[in-house]
C-alpha cells in the first residue's frame, strides 16, 4: 500500500553546459587563478550530480559552489575592469525545469544568473527528496515521521527561494526576452 499513491510531485532538474571559469574570467595573480580553477571543479561536481539526478549530490555540490560564486561576484564588483567589458567572456547556459521545451538552453552573461540557477537547482533537489520520501510511505503509521522529514526539506527550499529573491534577483543586467521562467 502506498499512502501517497506515487502522486508526490517530482520536478526535473535543470541541465547546464560545461564552463571553465579560469578561462572565462581575468585573474590578476596565481592565487586568484587557483580559486577560479577550484570553482570550475566545484561546478563540474554539480554538473555530474545534475546529470545523475542525484538530489543529495546536487545539494552537497551547490552548497560548496555557491560560496565560491559569491566570492567571484564580490571580486567582479570590486574589479578595476568594468563589468560590461567582461560580459562577452562570461557565458552560462542552463535549461529550465518549467519551460515547455526542456531541451532549450538559455544563456546569460552574469555570475548572478549562474548563482540563481545553482540555487534553484538546489531548491528543486530539496523538493524532490521530499517527494521521494513521501512516495516511500507504505503504512499510515509511517506517514507522520516521513511528513516531518519532508517538511524540513520544504523549509530549506523556501529559505532558498527567499535567498534567491533577496540576494540574487534582481539580476544586475538587462534581462533578455528569451529567458527561463526561473529568472
Amino acid at each position: 500500500m502506498q499512502v501517497c499513491g506515487g502522486i508526490a510531485p517530482h520536478v526535473r532538474l535543470p541541465r547546464t553546459k560545461p564552463v571553465d571559469l579560469a578561462a572565462m574570467l581575468p585573474a590578476p595573480n596565481d592565487g586568484e587563478k587557483a580559486k577560479l580553477k577550484q570553482a570550475t571543479e566545484l561546478r563540474a561536481q554539480l554538473v555530474t550530480a545534475l546529470e545523475a539526478h542525484n538530489f543529495e549530490g546536487v545539494i552537497t555540490a551547490a552548497d560548496k559552489y555557491i560560496p565560491a560564486l559569491m566570492v567571484i561576484d564580490k571580486g567582479l564588483q570590486m574589479s578595476e575592469k568594468p563589468l560590461h567589458k567582461l560580459v562577452g567572456s562570461m557565458q552560462f547556459s542552463w535549461t529550465s525545469s518549467f519551460a515547455r521545451k526542456p531541451d532549450v538552453f538559455y544563456t546569460m552573461h552574469t555570475i548572478r544568473y549562474e548563482m540563481c540557477m545553482v540555487a534553484f537547482a538546489r531548491m528543486l533537489a530539496e523538493g524532490n527528496i521530499g517527494a521521494a520520501l513521501l512516495d516511500t510511505v507504505t503504512a499510515q503509521a509511517e506517514f507522520e515521521e516521513t511528513a516531518k522529514k519532508t517538511l524540513q526539506g520544504m523549509k530549506a527550499a523556501a529559505g532558498i527561494a527567499d535567498f534567491i529573491t533577496a540576494a540574487i534577483i534582481p539580476l544586475k543586467e538587462a534581462l533578455y526576452h528569451e529567458r527561463p521562467p526561473e529568472v
